[in-house]
């Protein structure tokens, strides 16, 4: 039963094929703390190494936290700062409500809690939305914030960076 309605139901994110060139070439722009791995992503992640090591060394080099709606959490712990999100990644039905779920306007308002508890400054994008289909849009009063505090933006590849400006 486990193996028919759990392990048959998932996906993995194959590479593909294995290139010890791509990973070479890659080497130079991997972020120090992983440059103990070989760096080579399935194609459908849209960065690069260079992007995730700019976009670590973007956030590490700020006070503030930050929020990131997207799939690489890594960032959370190469930049040396706290999670925002009330759960370890946005993976609706599963860490946080689907959206015709009552409880999702109780999961949002956590997370906006969590923003201001935190004094998170910037939301980072990773790209249109998460592997799951999550985007600002999945939560309108977090996208509203958005709207009226954004006053500029930074981008690392895929990654687009909102900076909500200094707290009052």
């Amino acid at each position: 039963h486990f193996t028919s309605t759990v392990n048959a139901t998932r996906s993995v994110n194959d590479i593909v094929v294995w290139s010890p060139e791509a990973a070479a070439l890659a080497a130079p722009k991997v972020h120090p703390a992983l440059a103990f791995l070989r760096w080579q992503l399935p194609p459908i992640v849209p960065y690069g190494p260079a992007h995730l090591r700019d976009l670590v060394e973007f956030l590490k080099a700020r006070e503030e936290p930050f929020l990131l709606i997207g799939d690489a959490s890594i960032v959370y712990g190469l930049a040396g700062k706290p999670s925002a999100a009330p759960s370890l990644w946005f993976h609706p039905g599963l860490l946080l409500p689907r959206a015709e779920d009552p409880r999702a306007a109780a999961y949002e308002e956590l997370l906006l809690e969590r923003i201001e508890a935190l004094g998170v400054r910037f939301v980072v994008l990773e790209g249109e939305h998460t592997w799951i289909g999550v985007s600002l849009a999945s939560f309108p009063r977090l996208q509203a914030l958005v709207a009226e505090r954004r006053v500029g933006n930074a981008r690392f590849g895929p990654f687009e960076v909102i900076d909500l400006g200094a707290r009052p």
